[in-house]
């Protein structure tokens, strides 16, 4: 064999391509390993505004009434389930990549929560959460020096 010429792979690609059909006919009434059932932690984005803190969730297919808001001191908490919802089925293979379950979201403000100045709205999977900051609030940024 000359250095150019390099050894066939065909026997191994013809094993590997056996090997995945004998794996998908073992596994073909079995979930996917990659689905996540149970796990769904919906991303958030924080922001401050001169008068309020905005939050805000993303949460698509999750209805408005599995959507609980609660707040403790500076601390608050949005909950839910996102549930999930069998479609098509006849006895057929199901797969998706959906994530449902249930989740749960806290978040520490820098002044105590008023809940009576909390304000929620919910469109398009995505709720925005308006907690205006006390009158007295004073934002307390300091910059810190990198020591050498």
């Amino acid at each position: 064999m000359n250095e150019m010429t390099t050894p066939t792979l065909a026997p191994f690609a013809a094993l590997r391509s056996r090997m995945d059909r004998l794996f998908d006919e073992m596994t073909r009434d079995f979930p996917s390993p990659s689905l996540r059932a149970t796990e769904f932690l919906p991303e958030a984005e924080l922001s401050e505004a001169d008068q309020a803190f905005n939050l805000k969730l993303e949460l698509p297919g999750i209805d408005e009434k599995d959507i609980k808001i609660t707040t403790e001191d500076r601390t608050i908490t949005i909950s839910g389930e996102k549930r999930k919802s069998r479609e098509g089925g006849n006895g057929g293979r199901f797969e998706s990549e959906f994530s449902y379950g249930a989740f749960s979201r806290s978040f520490t403000a820098p002044f105590a929560i008023d809940p009576e100045k909390v304000e929620a709205r919910f469109l398009n999977g995505v709720l925005t959460i308006t907690m205006t900051k006390p009158a007295d609030y004073v934002g307390k940024q300091r910059q810190i020096q990198i020591r050498h």
